[in-house]
Order: C-alpha cells, then structure tokens, then sequence
C-alpha cells in the first residue's frame, strides 16, 4: 500500500513539473526601442512670375504671354533641414479647376522627381507649350532655411485670354524624408492672359477673269476660294474692306464704288444664295464695317475659313479692265451677346 501511494505521489510531481515548463514556453517576452521623428513640413512661401526668359527675375508680370519665354520662381523655407523629393506645378485657368484634365487652353502640369532628376511638362497634346529644362532648377543638396526653384517656360498659343484674373499657379514641393505626410502648397492667382492672334493666307490676289456687264454673283475663277488660317486665344472677328473697282489704266478712278453698289460678295461657301445658311452669313464688301464676329477660340492648328468671292456689276459699267484692293483683318472680338 505505501508503494502505491509514493508511486502516486511521484506521478503528481511529474506531472506538476510538466505543466510548469508548458507555461515558461509560451510566455516570452522581447523589448523592442521605438522611435519618431516629429517633423516640419516645407513651406512654399511665394511664387512669382516674371517676364523674363532663361530664368532672369528683373521683371515681375502679372500676366501670362503666349508664345514668350517666362520665369516662376517659387521661394522654399525648410525650417528642418531637408531634400526636395519632388516639384509639382499646375498652371490653370480657374473656371476649369486644379484638377481638370491638362489640355492646351486651360490647364497645364509641370513635374520635377528627385529620382530622375528630370523635368516634365504634360499639356493634353499642345505642341506649343514648352518647358526650358535647361534653365530650370531645384536645389539638389540638403536645404536649411530659405531656397528657390526655378521653373522656365513658354504659355502656348491658345492659353486662353483672360483681362479678369482668371489664371492660377499652384506649387507643391515635398519633402524627401516622407513625401506623402511632408510638403507644402501654395497658389499664386489673379493672373490675366495676353490676348494672342495669328493669321495665314493662302493668296495674294484673285480673278474673276471676263465678266459682262449687269452679270450678278460670278464666281472667281482663280483661286476657286482663298484659305484663311486663324489661331486666337479668345473670340474673334474676320473683317473684309475693299472701297471698290478702279478702272486699271487709270488707278486713281474709282468707277464702282462699293459703298454704293453692292458688287462683291463674301461667304464662307460656293452657294451665296443658300436656302437655309450652313456657315457664315454672306456679306457685302464695305470699305469697312464688313466683318464676321463672334467667331469661337480655335483649336491650336487654328481654324480654316474658306473665303469664295462673287462679283456683281451695275449694267452700265464701261468695257475695260478693273482692280480693286480687298484688306483682310482679323482681331479680338467679344463673347457673343
């Protein structure tokens, strides 16, 4: 019976033990050392725009200019020293939106990367927005306290016109230590938009060739139209003066004055006489006055008028040979009423 009893107990003893050591192997423990670094963010403390081209700061503008090399210098402050990691400027026009698709008229994105090192400049297509990656510049070593970036670049052609403040350049420059958590933005706003204005034509003359007297709306016979080319920014108007027919031997006489008598015809078709107008409404040629207006801002390869003139002549114009001067005028127009 003691035997038993002394095996029983050696028995509870093992078994105590086992629990024990169960209870040592899962309960380990580990001290780790943390750490964070609470941080300042960059500020960007101004941005400025200038005439200049290459960089230069002489002249501060308050404008954008189409097609004229500029300068945007944007003043950094890294109160915690720093390296810039990444430049982000959007150039906009404020109806449109910071985020609105980047496109040749309204918005523009300007980007730096510090892991490429290179700039880039996405336009939604325009072929006459242009980024000077040779004038630019970011400081590539660590910043403490005040610094510039420099941004060079040429607006494009169709950069719409604004007389009201409408353009708006944003900046953000972002901190290599954390670029998603540390950076800083500003904006520069009420900046206008020169207007811009550009026109081709494909002659310098035009024919009617032999025409009878009292003959009404003839077609030229060369060219058969007379291709107009306009790239404008804004609204637009295409005007057509001409003071009449001079009889050619004798330059200086006006026979046919067009003030008086409607002799030539402009439209923007072969059919003057349309009865339900496609296009432009016919005009009749003045001295001045006569003009077509409120034409839309064009796309940047411009838009294309096809001009077809028609003569009329009274039925008692003398027999002989005449010339006239037609002056073709583009402009700035308003928005249509």
């Amino acid at each position: 019976m003691r035997k038993l009893v002394g095996i029983l107990m050696i028995a509870v003893f093992v078994g105590l033990a086992l629990t024990t050591l169960h209870m040592v192997l899962t309960e380990q423990k580990q001290d780790l050392s943390g750490y964070v670094r609470v941080k300042r963010s960059p500020i960007v403390q101004a941005i400025e725009l200038f005439y200049d081209d290459d960089g230069g700061t002489t002249s501060p503008s308050n404008e954008l200019t189409p097609m004229d090399e500029m300068t945007i210098r944007i003043t950094v402050n890294f109160t915690d020293p720093g390296y810039i990691y990444s430049v982000k400027v959007i150039i906009y026009y404020d109806l449109a939106g910071i985020d609105a698709s980047d496109n040749a008229s309204h918005h523009v994105t300007i980007y730096w990367s510090s892991v490429t090192g290179t700039w880039s400049l996405s336009t939604g297509g325009s072929t006459t927005w242009a980024l000077d990656t040779q004038n630019s510049s970011v400081p590539d070593y660590q910043i403490t306290g005040v610094d510039y970036i420099y941004v060079v670049f040429t607006p494009g052609k169709i950069t719409r016109y604004s007389s009201t403040g409408n353009w708006v350049i944003y900046a953000n420059v972002t901190d290599q230590d954390n670029p998603n958590l540390l950076y800083g933005e500003n904006s520069l706003t009420g900046i206008n938009c020169r207007y811009y204005l550009e026109m081709s034509v494909d002659a310098t003359a035009f024919n009617f060739s032999s025409v009878p007297p009292g003959a009404a709306n003839v077609s030229m016979s060369s060219p058969r139209s007379i291709n107009i080319t306009v790239i404008s920014n804004y609204w637009w108007y295409l005007q057509l003066n001409a003071t009449g027919w001079y009889n050619k031997s004798n330059p200086t006489q006006l026979v046919v004055n067009f003030t008086e008598f409607n002799s030539l015809l402009a439209d923007d078709d072969p059919n003057p006489e349309e009865a339900t107008e496609t296009g432009l409404n016919p005009m009749w040629v003045r001295p001045s006055g006569s003009l077509w207006q409120y034409l839309s801002p064009t796309p940047e390869a411009g838009t294309l008028i096809h001009l077809y003139l028609f003569v009329t002549l009274p039925s008692d114009i003398p027999y002989g040979e005449y010339i006239t001067t037609l002056s073709v005028v583009t402009g700035q127009s308003t928005p249509p009423p």
